[in-house]
């Protein structure tokens, strides 16, 4: 199976396009620091929940930049899954996709558990330190930016004040019992939530766990649905770096890239085109009638104009 790239790729030192149709209210108010590590996406369409793997480029206390091997839509719901580099637990989350483009998106985080709070938080601080920012707030599953202190007007300061005096005891407890029966609900939604995404993920793992049949490369790449073209290192192309790159990949029951890497080649080269495969998608083989993951190998060809 055959790729190739040119050096009229986009290269490495370009800056990021800035992501189309952004809302301007749902712009981010916190410091975002990289971080690429992998992450689960589920989004549940037509009753059915769908998983589409991903890696992160940034997290943040409101939510995190990622790229995925899949599509979202703007304001879709989404529970999202992902274990920060000094974490001992994965940050699990509800988000909605604010920002979206070809391929990566941003999401906010709504609602998150008191333990992923404690995580992502304690991974912000250091980061923060370390970067010579303020340290965080600890708002992870705001989104929000913390309102600033802005005096009010004389009229206004005793209009307030005699609102704050004459709330009785009826306006308090209804309010407690409102937060309590938002506590209770939102403890339901992520108990029941999370066992749905766990029985997914061991499920995928079920399926990845068979003996893997192997696949001449001729065979799957007429079975290749997603194709993503590899990025021209600008090192090789100072190098003058070219030629094929051989790279074993596997292939999940789903049609997505499990595991791929080189095994002859550039190393440089072998790199780059590694990071493209990942996201490529297949049509999932099939023996018996019943989809397979299968190990196959792919060649992607670089050469300079």
């Amino acid at each position: 199976m055959t790729g190739n790239a040119t050096p009229q790729s986009t290269t490495m030192s370009q800056p990021a396009a800035p992501f189309p149709n952004v809302d301007p209210a749902h712009q981010r108010h916190f410091y975002r620091y990289p971080v690429a590590v992998p992450v689960d996406v589920v989004v549940l369409r037509s009753g059915v929940p769908e998983a589409i793997p991903g890696r992160t480029l940034d997290a943040g206390e409101g939510g995190i930049g990622l790229v995925l091997a899949g599509e979202l839509q703007p304001a879709e719901t989404v529970r999202v899954a992902f274990k920060l580099p000094t974490g001992s637990e994965p940050v699990q989350a509800k988000a909605v996709v604010r920002h979206y483009g070809p391929i990566r998106c941003g999401l906010q985080f709504l609602a998150m558990a008191p333990q992923q709070q404690t995580v992502l938080h304690s991974w912000l601080s250091l980061t923060a330190k370390a970067n010579g920012h303020p340290p965080t707030t600890g708002a992870a599953t705001t989104g929000v930016a913390p309102q600033r202190n802005v005096p009010l007007q004389p009229g206004r300061a005793i209009r307030a004040g005699w609102l704050q005096l004459h709330l009785n005891r009826r306006n308090v407890l209804l309010a407690a019992l409102g937060l309590v029966f938002a506590t209770v609900a939102l403890a339901s939604w992520w108990h029941n939530g999370w066992n749905d995404l766990e029985r997914n993920t061991a499920t995928a793992s079920a399926s990845t766990a068979r003996p893997l049949a192997y696949v001449p490369g001729i065979v799957m790449e007429q079975r290749v649905l997603h194709k993503v073209d590899p990025v021209y290192p600008p090192e090789a192309e100072r190098m003058k770096l070219q030629g094929v790159v051989v790279l074993q990949a596997v292939i999940g029951t789903d049609g997505m890239v499990k595991d791929v890497h080189p095994i002859s080649g550039s190393q440089v080269l072998g790199r780059s085109a590694s990071d493209a495969v990942r996201w490529w998608r297949f049509q999932p083989y099939q023996l018996d009638g019943q989809p397979v993951p299968v190990q196959t190998t792919i060649e992607v060809e670089f050469r300079l104009n």
